[in-house]
């Protein structure tokens, strides 16, 4: 006969066992319950040196708010320097890390900044005893410490904030749960409650030793799944009493199947009962809809279950791009990105922004390989910067939406009216970076860092660069680097602009006069004989010619009209020859 299993706990009556002190996580629900922990006790040898209060006496007991405190220093929440965050530590409980210094300097400055408490994250293993210090006997505030495991599952909450916590004297308790079918126990099940798990024995009992006052969830399972989950509150109320069906696990084996896919219950079942006719533990389907199994186990007990299996998924749709470095060889913009494997990935789609729709342009695309990077054939780097975007097609031939938008750094560069030289850029936008480092080359030489500016600024000024060819470049690191399956990519680089240098005779020549100079928006060049037709050269600092005029057989002096031309350094050569240092205002 056929007979449906029913999982019955009870919670037996909350029986008192000791007194102590507790760091008790009340809210959110989740994570409640009692974490272990050490605190700095004045009253024995290992909270030596401390001033805080006595948490064995429930008056000292704190209830609060946890808040991360940082300083100034890029380590993590070391607090071996004064809060900089002291608006959201003030009133609350503050939580650090440790290392660096010693416990009591960290406690100090947690304190100064208004915290009612401190609780330090181990970096490594279980809580440890902690000695006061120098600055022990100033605080006065709860300090504790807790695990390293307990510190990493309980920070997304912290950070999100709402997370509260009670540090002080408390009643512990035991939990004890009952697993029973018709009365009769039911060995094997997995009961966990805040992390920890016990099993129940022939009896059917399940021990949890220690706990607070408070409510706590737990989940049950069996056959190898959970079949069963729900809460329970430690308080004078004795017994609570759950009643549940086993719930069943159906898994899907591709959510981005073209053509069909397998569905497969999963645990220790013998006989299996499809809503399509079929008896075996999986099956292939090949469209959507609700599909409904109903299983049993060796002992004859059965469950019912059912999965909704949409429309084709759609793509996947998180690979973003790493970065974008510039080519010196190649003069070109390489997309950097990290592949993904085994997600339905046919091929990578690359774009960029086309300026004069404000829409991106498919650029190429790319297999799913080791290579990671695609190079931009058409970009030119020194001219422009550039914004793209990456998408993936499936094997079903669907393309997920764009990336989010990575943009390269565009480099410019004059020399001042003292030779100084004067760079300016826009900021790389596609990832976090601290500053930009200011790079320069020497006569073809190795890149040497000349200088680091903040993050929000954009411009530096060279002021005694060498007088032999030089060439810039302003660089962004990226920690951790993209690691594309082969050489990692460390830093992001601005396009590299080269100053030539201008050969230059002399500033007053024998047979020409050029003038005024420093100019405005006009420049006389004057010739004292009428010789042969001669051709002048402007030429920017970058050696690039501008404009060629014409003296003619016969002339002596020509005018130039230089309102199109920007404030700085510009070069006129006359016949490829003769060179003259001219300045515009």
């Amino acid at each position: 006969m056929k007979k449906t299993f029913l999982l019955t706990i009870f919670l037996l009556s909350t029986i008192w066992v000791n007194s102590q002190v507790v760091f008790d996580v009340q809210s959110p629900s989740e994570l409640s319950g009692s974490y272990n922990m050490t605190w700095a006790d004045p009253g024995n040898d290992s909270g030596s040196g401390w001033g805080t209060s006595d948490l064995n006496d429930p008056l000292n007991a704190i209830n609060g708010e946890l808040a991360l405190a940082y300083d100034s220093s890029i380590a993590d929440s070391l607090l071996c320097e004064p809060v900089i965050n002291g608006a959201e530590v003030n009133g609350k409980i503050a939580v650090l890390y440790r290392g660096e210094c010693d416990f009591s300097i960290k406690a100090y400055n947690a304190q100064n900044a208004g915290a009612i408490g401190v609780v330090i994250i181990n970096h490594s293993g279980e809580p440890t005893e902690m000695n006061g210090g120098d600055n022990g006997p100033s605080v006065s505030i709860p300090v504790i410490m807790i695990s390293t495991a307990a510190g990493a599952f309980l920070r997304p909450e912290i950070e999100a904030g709402g997370l509260t916590a009670y540090i002080g004297h408390s009643e512990v308790f035991n939990m004890l749960f009952w697993a029973s079918e018709e009365g009769n126990p039911f060995a094997g099940v997995n009961v966990t409650v805040h992390g920890e798990t016990v099993t129940t024995g022939t009896v059917g009992s399940a021990l949890f030793e220690g706990y607070t006052s408070n409510d706590y969830t737990y989940a049950a399972s069996k056959y190898g799944y959970v079949t069963q989950s729900g809460s329970v509150t430690i308080n004078d109320q004795d017994v609570e009493e759950f009643l549940a069906l086993i719930p069943l696990v159906i898994e899907i084996a591709d959510t981005m199947f073209c053509n069909s896919t397998e569905l497969t219950v999963l645990g220790d079942f013998v006989e299996f009962l499809w809503s399509t006719g079929e008896i075996t533990q999986t099956i292939t389907i090949d469209s959507s809809g609700i599909y409904t199994v109903i299983v049993y186990n060796e002992d004859g007990f059965s469950s019912e279950g059912s999965i909704d299996v949409p429309s084709q998924a759609v793509p996947y749709n998180q690979l973003e791009i790493c970065m974008i470095i510039q080519d010196e060889e190649l003069e070109k913009n390489v997309i950097v990105y990290e592949p993904e494997f085994n997600v339905g990935i046919d091929s990578i789609l690359f774009y960029r922004l086309n300026n004069q729709t404000s829409e991106y342009e498919w650029i190429g695309s790319s297999i799913n390989s080791d290579s990671s990077i695609f190079v931009d054939q058409e970009a030119t780097p020194a001219q422009q910067n550039y914004q793209y975007k990456i998408s993936i097609r499936d094997t079903c031939n669907k393309i997920s939406d764009l990336s989010l938008m990575h943009r390269t750094m565009l480099l410019q560069a004059n020399i001042g009216v003292n030779g100084e030289v004067n760079l300016l850029w826009n900021a790389y936008i596609g990832f976090d970076y601290p500053n930009f480092g200011i790079y320069r080359s020497v006569d073809g030489g190795e890149y040497f860092l000349i200088a680091n500016v903040p993050n929000n600024t954009y411009t530096y000024t060279d002021i005694n660069p060498p007088a032999s060819e030089k060439k810039y470049q302003v660089r962004v690191e990226k920690d951790p680097p993209c690691n594309p399956q082969k050489d990692p990519y460390s830093f992001v680089g601005s396009n590299p602009v080269v100053l030539e240098t201008v050969s230059i005779i002399g500033n007053e020549l024998d047979n020409f006069n050029v003038y005024p100079n420093p100019f405005n928006n006009t420049l006389i060049i004057e010739r004292f004989h009428k010789l042969d037709k001669m051709e002048v050269e402007l030429i920017d600092i970058y050696g690039r010619v501008l404009e060629v005029y014409e003296i003619k057989s016969g002339e002596t002096n020509i005018t130039i009209n230089t309102d199109q031309l920007v404030s700085g350094i510009y070069y006129l050569r006359f016949n490829q020859e003769i060179t003259k240092r001219i300045i515009k205002h």
